[in-house]
């Protein structure tokens, strides 16, 4: 099954390619601030004492920077994707290619234990949950596009590079 395309959207793939990338980094970038912005507030306003009784194993100042760490190391990757794009080396893709394909994969079992736990859900909250789930979805859907596009790009960029000059003359 070949899972390539050779447009996205009326636009050919160098430039669909470039759109999702830059995309990417500007969200990446946005939620960058959003968890610093986090990490500030929790640090100027830790919790009160009667809270330290039900303490979570892993403190929400210790799970806000790993969330920025992973942030930025995905910043990272897709900065490296973007200089693929722009220099025609797949070689530079590729870690863009295989995590997202990575996060594309871990995402289905989790919308499928999230449709799995709505009808337990109490009261109301079941009618939020499979709303969010099926924007889940959605984004789901819309990231395996985007994530086939990439992969159509760094294919016809593997294949112009590694495809044989030809001269006009037989020399």
């Amino acid at each position: 099954m070949d899972l390539r395309v050779n447009k996205c959207c009326c636009m050919n793939l160098r430039t669909a390619g470039l759109f999702i990338t830059w995309l990417n980094l500007i969200i990446i970038i946005i939620g960058s601030f959003v968890i610093i912005d986090r990490i500030i507030f929790l640090d100027n306003n830790p919790p009160p004492p009667r809270d330290y009784v039900f303490r979570p194993i892993v403190s929400s100042l210790a799970l806000e920077i790993f969330t920025l760490v992973m942030y930025l190391f995905n910043a990272v990757v897709t900065a490296l994707s973007l200089h693929g794009i722009y220099k025609n080396k797949h070689v530079m893709m590729l870690p863009y290619i295989i995590l997202s394909g990575l996060g594309l994969i871990v995402t289905v079992p989790y919308l499928a234990l999230i449709f799995i736990a709505a009808p337990y859900s109490n009261g109301p909250q079941i009618i939020g949950t499979i709303i969010a789930a099926l924007l889940c979805a959605v984004m789901l859907g819309l990231m395996a596009w985007c994530w086939i596009v990439i992969y159509s790009l760094y294919h016809k960029i593997r294949d112009s590079v590694n495809k044989p000059m030809s001269y006009p003359y037989d020399i």
